[in-house]
C-alpha cells in the first residue's frame, strides 16, 4: 500500500493523517463538505464553539450513515418500496411579538405520506431554551402526528431557533424553525 502523509484543516485545527494515496481525493472532498456544513451550522444556529459545531456535523453525518444503512437492510430484504415519508404542514412557526412569560408552546403538524411506519429516533434543538417533544409511538402510513415545541418566553428579545428531526423517513433529517420576539417584562 502506498501511504501518504497529509494535513487536514478542519474547524481552524490541523489534523495530520496517514492515508492510502488512492483515498486522498475522497478524503479532501469529505473535508470540504464538513467545512461547508460547519459554516451552515455557524450561520444558522446560535453556536460559535467549533467543537460543538463539529459535534453537530458528526451527528448529522452519523444519522445519514445510519439511515442509509437501515435502508440498505430494507432493500436487501426485498422491501425497498416500503419507506416512511414525512410531510409537515409548515416547517417555520413565527411567534410574532409576544409578552414575557406567555405560553411558548407551538405544534408542528405532519403526515406520514409513505407506506411504512414513521419512527422518530431523535428530535433536538439548537439550544436549551427550546424543548421539543417527540412522538413516542410509530406513526402509521396516512396518519397525522404532532411535534410540540416549547420556547422559554422568559428570555427577552428576538429569537430564531432550529429543531432537528431525525427519523426513518426517506428524508431522514428535517430542520424545523421557530422565530419571534419576546417583549421585556413589564415593571410593576
Amino acid at each position: 500500500m502506498d501511504k501518504l502523509s497529509i494535513k487536514l484543516h478542519i474547524a481552524n485545527r490541523i489534523y495530520p493523517m496517514k492515508i492510502e494515496r488512492k483515498s486522498e481525493e475522497f478524503i479532501r472532498n469529505s473535508v470540504k463538505k464538513i467545512e461547508e456544513r460547519l459554516k451552515f451550522y455557524e450561520e444558522n444556529y446560535a453556536i460559535k464553539d467549533k467543537q460543538d459545531l463539529l459535534a453537530m456535523c458528526l451527528i448529522e453525518y452519523a444519522s445519514k450513515f445510519e439511515s442509509v444503512s437501515n435502508k440498505k437492510v430494507v432493500e436487501d430484504d426485498g422491501l425497498s418500496e416500503k419507506l416512511a415519508e414525512i410531510e409537515f404542514k409548515e416547517t417555520m412557526i413565527d411567534y410574532g411579538i409576544i409578552e414575557n412569560g406567555e405560553d411558548g408552546s407551538r405544534i408542528f403538524e405532519f403526515t406520514n405520506t409513505g407506506n411504512a411506519p414513521l419512527i422518530f429516533s431523535r428530535i433536538f434543538s439548537s439550544c436549551g431554551c427550546t424543548i421539543p417533544k417527540k412522538p413516542e409511538k410509530p406513526v402509521l402510513p396516512g396518519e397525522n402526528g404532532k411535534i410540540e415545541v416549547k420556547y422559554d418566553t422568559k428570555r427577552t428579545g428576538i429569537f430564531q431557533k432550529a429543531i432537528t428531526v431525525n427519523s426513518n423517513a426517506k428524508t431522514a433529517n428535517v430542520i424545523l424553525r421557530i422565530k419571534g420576539e419576546v417583549l421585556p417584562e413589564e415593571e410593576k
